[in-house]
């Protein structure tokens, strides 16, 4: 009966000449069609609809969702079996392709279609075999979605991509993970088929989900966490309550009986540690002043920390200061993190169970001292915000952002022997994705290799620089160590697996110059390929490996490789938003595109090469602002 009404509907609209609103009825028809898996009549009102699209850019912003809508209904053709042969295929997939387009570019204009649109491309490029720029278009459209709730399009795409992801190699843990969310989503909305459909579709998955077993306890654990404390950052100005938020959660995850945040005070590092914020104790001794003793909190274990700079599990059982001061104090087991900024200490994070021991992990350590980064800088952001003059919250927050973001940046690029190097960044918006850093690692004789590494974490806003810092604070970590570059990048996707919230990712190159050797290694994690200027040839080198923090393992995936390098070649490094470079027209700036330009001043040196390549690229943008970040460094091999 509805359809039959939005049929007499449409066409009442089409006689009083009303294209946009009869074009808005007739695609909400066609998804209707579809709902009922009536593929004939879905396609055959869509047809109509693009016979009656008309030449002109419209205007009417509340129609947006024709376009998706009739990418859906060839996309849903296509990947059921509907197309009657491979030139019907095809064709339906050409009419798709042009339509996810449109949406993108509309999604832009109009926020409300955008979740919708990268579904839809996302799809596309999924049944075309792409299935890495797939995943790319639906977690840029799942985060989206977080931030811009549309909670039905939102459970939508995450079936979608769940649905895919089971054909995936190894991506089985993030695909139920999807389908459960798309479940509980359908559910709470009232959406029965839809609910239904997904349940049948993790019933088909092998094993029972709900018996996880305890690493993916763990990752849950994380993933809370890092939500928790992301929320925390966007939603809380005051410190008190944010320290109250921070050990809240930090208690939860891990399971302690008491925990306690000190922090020093004042401004001048070194200073004593002052009791902010407690949890566990008893009513009596939580109204005293606060002493080491008198709270039983371990002075040993919080000056060793201090001291090393590294977190740290004590028992009772062991042997030493700190274990008698435990015993002492009744207390089992113990935990004490580090909160550290980049430019400062800021105090401890301290964690203890006197009931029972062993609670505490290596699981539980590595999370809290990831958990600790992300307080750290919660903690100073919100000084910052406290220190100026009340203004529009939601500015003041992006502006300290991109002072957090570039502090993370070095400062300038290194001078190293054998090479110059140059590097660039422009951000779309105050706080970007995109990451890339200078490390100076353990070396003989006076030479200490070069690490240059250049990343791109998905999304935009505070959420993508937090992750940037926590991605930041794990290389420096491991770089350190006298490690190769497969292993550097296999840990750091350990520790970063699971901590970063769905749908969030990073792509990384590890590059290392041995100034003894004078030679170039690097180790790819799914990031934009390299390109390499050979006299005036431009040689494209594959990248390799896998995107960090997808799935827990991906050491089989990656490789250290050489690369030969003469005097005078040069190595250009670069993130997807110098390629994917939008001009007026909706064209990309394109791979081809850039290596012309770097063929045609391959002679320059690093900073000028940079130079042309911006030039060249703000012609082309024109007045578009950038919707991703721009990255590029430039390395000369000089001698």
């Amino acid at each position: 009966e509805m359809l039959r009404d939005m049929k007499e509907a449409n066409e009442k609209m089409l006689l009083l000449n009303d294209r946009p609103s009869a074009m808005q009825g007739m695609s909400f028809l066609a998804y209707g069609q579809l709902r009922r898996r009536d593929y004939a009549s879905a396609l055959a009102t869509v047809r109509d609809i693009e016979e009656r699209m008309p030449t002109h850019q419209l205007k009417a912003a509340w129609i947006m969702e024709v376009w998706p809508i009739c990418a859906q209904v060839y996309l849903d053709a296509v990947a059921d079996g509907q197309a009657p042969s491979e030139e019907a295929r095809a064709e339906y997939l050409s009419h798709a392709h042009k339509l996810c387009k449109d949406s993108l570019s509309r999604g832009r204009k109009y926020p409300y279609i955008y979740g919708w649109a990268c579904h839809v491309t996302g799809k596309y490029w999924w049944l075309r075999g792409e299935r890495k720029r797939a995943r790319k278009y639906w977690n840029r459209g799942i985060a989206f979605l977080r931030q811009h709730p549309s909670p039905y399009r939102l459970a939508s795409l995450l079936r979608e991509a769940g649905k895919s992801l089971l054909q995936e190699k190894n991506a089985a843990r993030q695909a139920q993970d999807h389908l459960l969310e798309a479940k509980e989503i359908f559910a709470k909305h009232e959406c029965p088929e839809d609910a239904a459909e997904v349940a049948a579709l993790l019933q088909s998955t092998s094993g029972d989900i709900s018996q996880r077993p305890h690493e993916a306890l763990t990752f849950k654990r994380h993933l809370e966490s890092l939500l928790s404390v992301t929320q925390a950052i966007g939603s809380v100005f005051q410190i008190e309550d944010l320290l109250e938020h921070i050990l809240s959660y930090a208690m939860e995850v891990t399971g302690a009986e008491r925990g306690c945040i000190l922090l020093e005070s004042g401004e001048r590092e070194g200073r004593d540690l002052e009791l902010r914020v407690g949890h566990g104790w008893d009513s009596e001794t939580a109204q005293k002043s606060f002493g080491y003793e008198s709270h039983g909190v371990s002075l040993a274990l919080v000056e060793q920390v201090r001291a090393s700079k590294d977190s740290r599990i004590a028992s009772s059982r062991e042997q030493g200061d700190i274990a008698a001061e435990l015993a002492a104090y009744g207390v089992r087991q113990a935990m004490a993190v580090p909160l550290r900024t980049k430019e400062k200490d800021l105090g401890v994070l301290y964690l203890d169970n006197q009931l029972a021991d062993g609670v505490f992990g290596e699981e539980e350590l590595e999370l809290m001292k990831s958990f600790a980064v992300q307080a750290a800088v919660s903690i100073e952001n919100t000084r910052l915000v406290q220190s100026l003059v009340e203004q529009d919250r939601l500015k003041q927050e992006m502006r300290l952002g991109q002072e957090i973001q570039r502090g993370f940046l070095p400062k300038e690029a290194p001078k190293v022997a054998g090479l110059n190097v140059a590097a660039f960044m422009q951000p779309a918006r105050e706080i970007g994705g995109d990451y890339y850093d200078f490390i100076l690692r353990p070396g003989h004789n006076g030479n200490s290799p070069l690490a240059v590494v250049i990343g791109d974490v998905t999304g935009k806003g505070l959420g993508a620089g937090l992750n940037m810092a926590m991605v930041k604070t794990t290389l420096l970590t491991l770089s350190r160590e006298e490690i190769g570059l497969r292993e550097i990048l296999a840990k750091a996707n350990r520790i970063l697996h699971g901590q970063m919230s769905f749908g969030t990712f990073i792509t990384l190159l590890y590059l290392q110059w041995d100034p003894g050797a004078r030679a170039m290694s690097f180790a790819g994690a799914g990031h934009c390929d390299l390109l390499v200027i050979r006299g005036k040839r431009v040689e494209v080198v594959k990248s390799g490996g896998a995107a960090l923090g997808l799935i827990d393992e991906i050491e089989g995936k990656l490789q250290e490789r050489p690369l030969p390098l003469e005097r005078g070649d040069k190595v250009i490094l670069y993130t997807d938003g110098v390629v994917e470079a939008l001009n007026s027209a909706e064209e990309e700036f394109g791979l081809p595109r850039l290596i012309g330009v770097l063929e045609q001043n391959a002679e320059r040196g690093p900073e000028d090469l940079l130079m042309a390549v911006r030039a060249e690229l703000a012609t082309f943008t024109g007045d578009s602002a950038p919707y991703d970040d721009v990255t590029l460094i430039a390395i000369e091999r000089a001698e």
